[in-house]
């Protein structure tokens, strides 16, 4: 997996910005991991993210990342990163920032802004007298 950039905890994989048009989603696959993401509305107003598995037509499994009530979002961030996957004993994140553009009656665009972040490896290193120490690679 390609690292862009290293933080002290995580390696970036991806990051960037989509405009997803109105009814419209994103998908990002990454190594043989599939992950979608939609903006959706529902009667209750509350924001909230569901996380669904799903099947594609060609019977691939999705991991369906459905945001509900972000329409009229000006940068909204959810509280905290989603943890998606685990890869390779590492935990795949996502986190995320949305604004609408092109808001009007019929049809809510979003701008999303969106980091992949993989948590780093921990490795053992045994120091001069026997003692452990946990460290992240970097």
């Amino acid at each position: 997996m390609t690292t862009l950039r290293s933080l002290t905890k995580y390696d970036v994989i991806d990051s960037g910005s989509v405009i997803i048009p109105d009814g419209e989603y994103a998908q990002f696959v990454i190594e043989s991991l599939v992950f979608r993401v939609s903006f959706l509305y529902s009667d209750d107003s509350s924001q909230r993210l569901d996380v669904d598995m799903e099947k594609n037509d060609d019977g691939t499994d999705i991991m369906h990342i459905k945001a509900y009530n972000f329409h009229d979002a000006f940068f909204t961030t959810p509280s905290k990163m989603l943890a998606v996957a685990n890869n390779n004993g590492r935990q795949l994140y996502l986190n995320f920032s949305v604004t609408s553009v092109n808001s009007n009656e019929s049809q809510d665009d979003k701008l999303f802004f969106y980091t992949w972040l993989l948590e780093k490896q921990v490795t053992t290193v045994v120091k001069e007298g026997g003692a452990d120490d946990n460290t992240n690679n970097k």
